[in-house]
């Protein structure tokens, strides 16, 4: 056997190992520019990782610990890229504690979406590539250990200058424009905020608690609805029906017209319309913060928040209206399993994808079409009024890369199966990009919101106010450039008593969107409707 060199590795090799190690532990916010992956700080861990190398050196031989070694750099390096993108894309700070629970779900999101092959090739490539990392990341480790050992120091200090000559040379992301620090810490602060939202998880449940129970104590005392005079209400929710339809200037340009249509519409079947923006208190992912936010009067932007506030005994918008006498009912066309959720919101009628009886083919993330579940609600629940009911429309919801076509003729839709024989829009998604799926998100959005108002305008007869709005922007770099956390609200009826008051709050006329941001917090929203609508205690 070739007895090992005794000479420290070439100059060049160290240089390029500490510079790789150096960007796994410290980048700055490549999501927002790529070109915070070139060195712009040096990592406080890699130069406590050379003392540590420095300190153990005596052993004169590569510790065993490299291979572990290596794939904890690589797991901080993973750490430190979701903590980077969590909250680009979906507006909040990354919870381990919480978010490690949908990693499975994001799976099946790529697996459903993409063309089997293609996942089949990502899958592969993946772990070809985790593997490949694993050794590269090994290997530089085990160049700097003999550097160390070998006192390969000019090596060492090459790396670390060329890092040092990055934080001079490379520009800020556009948000952070000044230069990052020198030396950073990067990645362990990214370790200790994982660790902290695991820790802190029963202090964070008491906060969210009291936040809670005030938002609910400031609420407008009230008894019943007499101002809706027994008239139900429909609160639909677009899935990911967002600012960026409005404010987009190539998402204006293709729904802009669409929506000018359904004000139409809707004007020509006598509804009266108004609309805003409100401020969503999630952007990206979790509808159903959303909706708590909402029905609840309090912001929810965190899962832990949003379970805390189903145990709390909080007085929802459904408890409200039930308590007034009204049928509430939440349509939720997406969930497949028991949702005992629904019960702590205040429904006291839940239908979920079993009850609907669907037999037809399957739209983006295999969805049922919003038109005929609209159709099922006109069919099954609708009648009789008082209701309240809550429906999620979910052909819209990421990856948009199937839509359903609409059907001009409702009677057709009793049979779901219509649907095998007429052509749906594909949009698949390629090579995983599930966040630049611009043409289907349009596609997708414009079909649910002409769905919704079609229904109102033909499947309906009555007074009933329809309260139509997104739940958060999409997750797509698009709307995640604008940094705008703001959805669309169309309230309309053919009462125009039950809009005024919108409308007195300041929606504008029709269903286009007004320019400017956003009115007011979904949090704000209950506390409104009962001044509006509710009676005195």
């Amino acid at each position: 056997m070739k007895p090992r060199s005794r000479q420290a590795p070439p100059l060049l090799a160290i240089a390029a190992s500490v510079v790789l190690l150096n960007q796994l532990l410290s980048s700055g916010d490549f999501v927002e520019a790529a070109a915070q992956l070139l060195p712009s700080s040096v990592a406080s861990e890699l130069v406590l990782l050379v003392l540590v190398f420095a300190v153990a050196a005596r052993a004169a031989r590569p510790p065993r610990a490299l291979w572990p070694l290596a794939a904890g750099v690589l797991a901080l390096f993973v750490l430190r890229a979701l903590s980077i993108g969590v909250p680009w894309f979906f507006g909040r700070d990354l919870n381990v504690a919480v978010d490690s629970r949908f990693v499975p779900v994001f799976a099946r999101m790529l697996y459903d979406s993409s063309p089997p092959a293609e996942f089949a090739l990502l899958v592969g490539a993946s772990g070809a590539g985790v593997a490949l990392a694993l050794y590269v990341v090994r290997s530089a480790l085990a160049v700097l250990w003999r550097a160390v050992v070998l006192r390969g120091w000019w090596g060492i200090a090459a790396g670390f200058a060329l890092v040092a000559a990055g934080w001079w040379a490379v520009p800020g992301a556009p948000s952070t424009p000044d230069p990052r620090p020198p030396l950073s810490l990067d990645a362990g602060r990214a370790l200790y905020a994982a660790a902290d939202s695991v820790l802190r998880a029963e202090g964070l449940r008491g906060e969210h608690r009291a936040r809670i129970e005030a938002a609910q104590a400031a609420l407008p005392a009230t008894n019943g609805f007499p101002k809706l005079a027994g008239r139900s209400v429909v609160l639909v929710f677009v899935e990911s029906y967002g600012a960026v339809t409005a404010r987009e200037p190539a998402f204006a340009a293709a729904l802009d017209p669409l929506r000018a249509r359904l004000d139409a519409r809707l004007e020509a079947a006598g509804f009266a319309r108004a609309t805003a923006m409100l401020r969503s208190p999630i952007t990206g992912g979790g509808s159903w913060m959303a909706h708590g936010t909402l029905l609840a009067g309090v912001r929810l932007a965190a899962q832990d928040a949003y379970e805390v506030m189903l145990v709390s005994g909080a007085r929802t918008l459904a408890h409200r209206f039930a308590a007034a006498g009204y049928r509430t009912l939440a349509l939720m066309p997406r969930i497949d399993q028991p949702w005992p959720e629904g019960r702590l919101l205040g429904f006291q009628t839940l239908r979920i994808q079993p009850d609907l009886g669907y037999s037809g083919p399957r739209f983006a993330w295999e969805s049922l079409p919003d038109q005929w579940v609209l159709d099922w609600f006109a069919r099954a629940d609708f009648a009789p009024a008082p209701l309240f009911a809550k429906v999620v429309l979910a052909s819209s919801h990421t990856p948009f890369e199937r839509v359903p076509p609409l059907v001009d003729d409702w009677s057709k839709l009793a049979d779901p199966r219509v649907y095998a024989a007429l052509p749906a829009a594909e949009f698949p998604v390629r090579r995983g990009q599930v966040f630049e799926q611009d043409p289907g998100y349009l596609a997708a959005v414009a079909y649910s919101l002409e769905a919704a108002v079609r229904f109102a305008a033909e499947r309906t007869d009555d007074d009933t106010l329809f309260i139509v709005m997104g739940d958060h922007q999409p997750p797509l770099t698009t709307a995640r450039r604008g940094g705008d956390f703001a959805v669309p609200v169309h309230v309309f009826s053919r009462a125009a008593d039950l809009v005024a008051p919108f409308r007195a709050r300041g929606y504008a006329d029709g269903l286009a969107v007004p320019p400017g941001g956003a009115l007011a917090g979904m949090e704000d929203f209950l506390a409104g409707f009962l001044a509006d609508f509710g009676g005195g205690e």
